[in-house]
């Protein structure tokens, strides 16, 4: 997945703000869903949302822009559509199915229920990695993976089409997303909030590919990081009415986007620094799996009070620790996993060429 390990490929150099950009999400979403549980904490509603919008829909679509740019980086043109897909499955199915079983059979022993979510059938919403995406209009056996998994699955299995179309003309793609986005504020039309809807992250995934298409022309960009730094302080700190939220929230996050690619390239180029974050970019899928559990888990253990910050932050940190090597282990077993003799059989199996008769 995108949010995994970006290996670099040949004539392309690995673009190393983006693995800064990926932790940090990574680190992020730990910290906004961790505020959820506390949103009646107006001491520290600053860890949930900013003056325009909320933190959590930032992050998410910094997920989608930096997932339609590093897939667009990587896959410019697809040769095999089934190597292509077969590539999408491998980066995101094994580890997802892992976590999932391991939540799935807590929650069978807890209820003593295989089928605690209901009907069965409901298990194939979970195969195909959508259980989440869909688990606002229905009971079903979601575990893992927010609802943002299915959102990029869906994403992926559209990409070359979506590629076709902007090979041929960025511009005319773009065009058609931002018409589709619209019609997100349009009342009573979507049964989803804004934010899960998915025109709204095919706009932010789109724009990804728009920004490694012109990357020369601002990536590193001084100028424009001066600019976009400014607007993100402004939407940040200063109240605007003028426009919905869920447009502030993707405004923030290409304009952070911006300046992130920029400050990475130095903070990146500190060897120490950057070890810790290409470390943890490397294992952030893992993170956006099961962080929403792990917070879960803890909350249950012990409820911090905002009376005393110090404990609260402590416990948050203590969170984001215990999340980041839960998700370093999965990472270890998964990649073990795709190594072993069964696995590299069915890769086999798969990917066989058939004879030309």
């Amino acid at each position: 997945m995108v949010l995994g390990i970006v290996k670099k490929t040949p004539n392309k150099a690995r673009l190393l703000s983006f693995d800064l950009i990926r932790a940090l999400c990574a680190v992020g979403i730990i910290v906004f869903h961790f505020s959820c549980e506390l949103s009646d904490t107006v001491s520290l509603k600053v860890l949930h949302s900013y003056a325009n919008g909320s933190w959590g829909n930032t992050i998410v679509n910094i997920f989608f822009l930096i997932s339609g740019a590093m897939l667009y980086y990587n896959n410019s043109e697809i040769k095999s559509l089934k190597k292509f897909y077969y590539k999408r499955f491998k980066s995101i199915f094994p580890m997802f199915y892992i976590a999932f079983l391991f939540f799935y059979f807590l929650s069978a022993a807890k209820s003593r229920n295989a089928f605690y979510g209901g009907n069965p059938i409901k298990l194939f919403m979970t195969v195909l990695g959508i259980d989440g995406f869909f688990q606002y209009r229905m009971v079903n056996y979601y575990q893992v993976g927010e609802w943002f998994l299915g959102a990029i699955i869906f994403l992926y299995a559209l990409y070359p089409l979506i590629l076709k179309i902007f090979n041929k003309s960025s511009a005319l793609i773009t065009s058609i997303c931002i018409i589709l986005y619209v019609t997100v504020f349009i009342p009573n039309i979507w049964r989803i909030q804004q934010g899960a809807n998915l025109f709204a992250c095919l706009i932010s995934f789109v724009l990804g590919m728009v920004f490694i298409k012109y990357k020369d022309k601002w990536y590193g960009n001084l100028p424009l990081f001066i600019i976009s730094t400014v607007f993100s302080a402004l939407i940040i700190f200063v109240r605007f009415d003028f426009i919905p939220e869920n447009l502030y929230n993707h405004i923030l996050a290409i304009a952070l986007f911006v300046s992130l690619a920029f400050i990475g390239e130095a903070i990146m180029k500190v060897t120490n620094v950057s070890l810790v974050f290409k470390e943890i970019s490397a294992f952030s899928f893992a993170v956006f799996l099961f962080q929403h559990k792990v917070i879960n888990i803890m909350f249950q253990i012990y409820m911090p009070s905002d009376n005393n910050l110090i404990l609260y932050f402590a416990w948050l940190i203590l969170i984001i620790v215990i999340t980041l090597v839960l998700a370093k282990l999965l990472t270890l077993f998964t990649n073990w996993l795709l190594k072993t003799k069964a696995y590299l059989k069915f890769e086999g199996y798969i990917l066989r060429e058939k004879k030309k008769v």
